[in-house]
């Protein structure tokens, strides 16, 4: 119970040595209360005597580093790199602690009232006591996945609305079972300035089903669109978090480490980027429902950031002069692909078919306008400019022609 512990160099079997300690050409003490010593993944485990089991960073063996304690001491065992399993003889009975750092050991589960010793093999805790004798324990709620956040943090914290957001960190399986469900990973954000609760800063990451156990994500392979005004990112300071799982779509050992914040925050910059309608026309004045329709203009985009989505022109129509309800679709409406560049005018000339009635435009005579990224997929300067219309060019939808009809004519 008084001897030392120390550090023994083993690549020769034959031919141990001790490691000294810096020029004192002593053995290196470790702890003064030494028991039993267990080595994983680069860290020493001590199950001291007195009380207590130490942890040691040994990447270096020569200056070992203290990392932290366990509160209690006797025999000590690990299990899948994941679990570490404590007894603390009468009264302490059996410890069960996550390993997903050494730095960070969570305690997860108590069992018994005297356990002296402990082993384990494929899954199974043998413990054994005086008053107890030797018990064998499963805990199948170990056999889960945990996903956790690590080194979370940004790769720009001053952005434009519309920009791109990059990030560092991992998002890691640190369970020991594979994840049987997809979840999702969102980016939230804290307005300071304005105050609120946490919102979407751009689109979430979706990691599918089947993660296993020591497998993560590389969040630096990623990059988003920070959200605008439409979304609710005005321009403010932001504390920025990852949240994995938000839905609780996995079950986990623990639910309570899917987050983490980054360091520092994150300033959103109003949008320079403008989009807008420059011209408009169609032709004929006169069509039926079913019948094509000749539609072409041009769209100015401003600013100083490519854009990195896409948006829709779409084509609305109305009896009112003003555009306001009712209003209806004219017709499909026309894609515009990310990469549009600033100073760029973009051409279109389409001939899509008229929608009918009962497709939801009903005959009569209207305004006809282009409204420019209705959905707000681009983030803009101004988001009040996206509609051209003429109020005195109208355009007259008749019923289509029904084969009856048809018939009449021709007769």
């Amino acid at each position: 119970d008084s001897g030392d512990v120390g550090v023994v160099d083993v690549a020769d079997p034959a031919a141990p040595r001790y490691i000294p300690h810096g020029d004192r050409g002593r053995f290196l003490t470790l702890d003064q209360y030494g028991g039993d010593v267990t080595i994983a993944d680069g860290i020493l485990y001590v199950v001291g005597t007195q009380g207590k089991s130490r942890t040691y960073d040994i990447s270096n063996a020569a200056s070992p580093v203290f990392i932290g304690e366990f509160p209690h001491g006797r025999s000590l065992e690990i299990m899948d790199n994941r679990w570490v399993f404590l007894t603390g003889g009468t009264n302490y009975g059996l410890e069960a602690y996550l390993l997903t750092d050494a730095r960070d050991v969570v305690r997860v589960g108590f069992v018994g009232a005297d356990v002296d010793g402990v082993a384990t093999s494929n899954g199974v805790v043998c413990t054994a006591s005086e008053s107890d004798g030797i018990q064998l324990l499963r805990f199948p709620s170990l056999r889960q996945p945990d996903i956790v956040p690590r080194g979370f943090a940004l790769t720009t914290t001053t952005l434009a609305s519309g920009q791109a957001l990059g990030f560092q960190g991992m998002v890691v399986n640190a369970g020991s079972a594979a994840t049987t469900q997809s979840f999702w990973v969102v980016f939230a954000g804290n307005p300071i300035g304005v105050g609120g609760p946490a919102i979407a800063l751009c689109d979430s990451l979706f990691v599918p089903a089947g993660l296993a156990p020591g497998q993560s994500v590389n969040l630096a392979t990623i990059t988003r669109t920070l959200y605008g005004p439409a979304d609710g990112v005005v321009p403010d300071n932001y504390r920025v978090q990852v949240i994995v799982d938000e839905r609780a779509q996995v079950a986990e050992i623990h639910e309570d480490n899917n987050t983490a914040q980054a360091a520092a925050e994150l300033t959103v910059l109003a949008s320079p980027n403008d989009l807008r309608p420059i011209e408009f026309l169609f032709l004929p004045e006169s069509v039926r429902g079913g019948e094509t329709i000749t539609l072409s203009g041009q769209v100015e985009y401003t600013g100083t950031q490519t854009t990195t989505r896409g948006f829709w022109l779409e084509f609305w129509c109305s009896p009112n002069a003003d555009l306001s309800p009712p209003q209806y679709f004219l017709c499909d409406p026309l894609f515009v692909g990310p990469g549009v560049t600033p100073g760029t005018v973009y051409p279109f000339l389409i001939s899509p078919t008229v929608r009918t009635p009962q497709q939801g435009l009903p005959a009569g005579s209207y305004v006809v306008a282009l409204w420019v990224d209705r959905s707000d997929h681009i983030v803009e300067k101004n988001e009040t400019n996206n509609q051209l219309w003429r109020p005195a060019l109208r355009l007259l939808v008749g019923e289509p022609l029904t084969k009856a009809r048809s018939w009449e004519l021709y007769r």
